[in-house]
């Protein structure tokens, strides 16, 4: 009898927890979960107005925790406005506040991989990206944007298909507008098997460590110089 009620217990345990997960995912999908982190932001502009005109970072928590960012872009005027957990659609909805409101000359957007995770299709993704292009460049035409491709994390590998096909059609997207274009980093944190480098990832295997930010530094930072300097990705100096 004593069995029973312990099991019986475990089980009500375990349906509590799950249903909690289930509830906070859908709260951190809505977009009244992010206000607080939006109204930090502009709290933090009004003690510390920031430059016009320069490299908005905006998305998931890959840009939000990106705590070498300004050191890691310099001489670029960089300014991180990523918050973690975010979705496209969440970019979207606070564009006019994360990043129109900071005439940027270049936008570099990491987003999309949550979106993923949480059942939204490769297409949806896609179809959402567009929609925050427009928005900024129905504001902004001049403004450069470029999309990081989405990493290939560790444990996150049963989406690894979905990612690369959100991956493939936001590039083709890119190649047929101005002023928009895609940056690929899943290649280089790959090893010649094509398994990804765990030396990159920190230890809950979803987040990139330091080793992973001085990579994308390198793939990334180049590329903002060419588009800053009026440069396809693809042109030969």
């Amino acid at each position: 009898m004593k069995k029973k009620r312990i099991l019986y217990i475990c089980c009500v345990v375990i349906l509590l927890t799950i249903a909690g997960y289930f509830a906070a995912k859908a709260f951190m999908r809505s977009i009244s979960f992010w206000e607080s982190s939006i109204v930090a932001f502009e709290q933090q502009d009004q003690k510390k107005p920031p430059v016009l005109g320069g490299v908005v970072f905006t998305g998931s928590s890959s840009i939000n925790y990106w705590s070498s960012l300004q050191e890691d872009m310099k001489p670029l005027p960089v300014l991180n406005r990523g918050f973690g957990g975010s979705y496209m659609h969440h970019l979207t909805h606070f564009s006019s506040r994360i990043i129109l409101c900071y005439q940027p000359k270049v936008v570099v957007i990491y987003c999309g991989e949550n979106d993923i995770a949480d059942s939204i299709s490769p297409l949806q993704v896609r179809n959402e990206f567009e929609k925050l292009v427009n928005i900024i460049h129905s504001n902004l035409p001049k403004t450069k944007i470029i999309y990081v491709s989405i990493k290939p994390p560790i444990l996150r590998s049963l989406w690894r298909k979905s990612f690369a096909e959100a991956n493939q059609k936001i590039e083709e997207f890119t190649t047929k507008k101005d002023n928009v274009f895609y940056v690929d980093i899943v290649s280089a944190m790959l090893d010649k098997q094509g398994k990804v480098r765990s030396e990159l990832f920190t230890w809950d295997r979803i987040h990139i460590n330091a080793k992973g930010y001085q990579l994308w530094t390198s793939i990334i930072k180049p590329q903002i110089i060419r588009v800053m300097n009026g440069k396809s990705l693809d042109e030969k100096e």
